[in-house]
C-alpha cells in the first residue's frame, strides 16, 4: 500500500495566529508508512528499502517541513484528480530538511512490521 502526507495550514513563523487558513504546504511520499510517536516525531518510511526515511518532528502543535510550520495533514493512498502533486524536477520529497533528525532504518520498519500484528 502507498500512501502519501499532505500538509496543510502552513505558516512561516509558529508564533503567527492566522485569522484565516494557512497555506497548503507539499504533498510528501510515496511512503510505506506514516509512523507517530506521541505528538513529537513522524517517522514517513519509504517504499524503496533502500530510501532514507523522513523524520518529522512538531514545534509544540505544529507540524514542522523545510522550516514552515503546518496546523494540519491528511494521510491518504490517493488524493485524486484535482490535488496537485509536487514538481519532481523542484522538490525531492525525501530531502533532508533542516530539522530533520537521522532515523535508525532498522527500527523503522520494525514498527512497521509490529503495526501489521497488532
Amino acid at each position: 500500500m502507498t500512501v502519501y502526507l499532505k500538509l496543510l495550514h502552513g505558516r512561516h513563523d509558529p508564533e503567527q495566529r492566522l485569522n484565516d487558513w494557512g497555506f497548503d504546504g507539499p504533498t510528501l511520499g510515496p511512503f510505506e508508512a506514516v509512523h507517530f510517536t506521541y505528538l513529537t516525531d513522524v517517522t514517513c518510511i519509504p517504499q524503496n528499502p533502500a530510501g532514507d526515511a523522513l523524520q518529522l518532528h512538531f514545534h509544540e502543535e505544529l507540524l514542522v517541513y523545510e522550516g514552515k510550520y503546518y496546523g494540519d495533514f491528511e494521510i491518504a493512498g490517493d488524493f485524486g484528480a484535482d490535488t496537485l502533486m509536487p514538481d519532481p524536477s523542484s522538490h525531492d520529497p525525501h530531502a533532508r530538511s533542516p530539522h530533520a533528525r537521522p532515523v535508525d532504518e532498522g527500527a523503522a520498519r520494525e514498527l512497521v512490521g509490529k503495526a501489521g500484528t497488532e
